[in-house]
């Protein structure tokens, strides 16, 4: 049987529903190009492709000078990245994947020493966020640059990296690259 590599899929379920597997587990998927979506016709009603992972990263804390702008920026932003607020408070804000997806948590603290940031230096380089479409990927291009963003990479293919890699890189108010990247040929 042909593995075919998870750039071709897109998931359209949440759990299985043949029974065939121990446990609940994404697992319907839907093949993006048309030579592979008539293979996955041929191959059979019934035919199921699990691409699950047991380990993800748990959360990424990041500190920033100013909690409130962050707060204010974020809440624009994480939604057009599949994200929502897990918790906000006075000393903290924190953000989930969207609809009880599993990801990584991405946690705001406010910095308690003053430092200068970059992306060059050792630490943090960027984060990089998958989105569904290349139009989620445009949109996003959009909205941030509205929000006064630096635009480091216009939405765009990227043919150095396994295919299809379709993505736009800014920073955000504090100095952090950001990335939205979609891995699928169809929009």
């Amino acid at each position: 049987m042909e593995v075919l590599p998870a750039a071709h899929f897109v998931e359209i379920g949440d759990r299985d529903t043949t029974g065939l597997l121990e446990r609940p587990a994404p697992l319907a998927y839907a093949i993006c190009d048309s030579e592979r979506s008539s293979q996955l016709a041929a191959w059979g009603r019934g035919l199921l492709i699990i691409l699950e992972a047991d380990v993800v990263l748990g959360h990424l804390g990041l500190n920033v000078p100013d909690l409130d702008r962050a707060k204010e920026y974020y809440a624009e932003v994480m939604p057009m990245v599949g994200y929502e607020t897990f918790l906000a408070t006075e000393d903290e804000v924190a953000f989930m994947p969207a609809g009880g997806k599993r990801g990584a948590y991405i946690f705001l603290y406010p910095a308690v020493e003053a430092a200068e940031y970059s992306r060059h230096r050792p630490g943090l380089q960027h984060v990089a966020f998958m989105v569904p479409t290349r139009s989620d990927v445009s949109k996003l291009h959009n909205r941030v640059r509205d929000l006064g963003s630096e635009i480091i990479v216009a939405p765009q293919e990227f043919p150095q990296y396994p295919g299809p890699y379709f993505a736009m890189f800014w920073s955000d108010p504090f100095g952090f690259m950001l990335e939205a990247v979609c891995h699928h040929d169809c929009d």
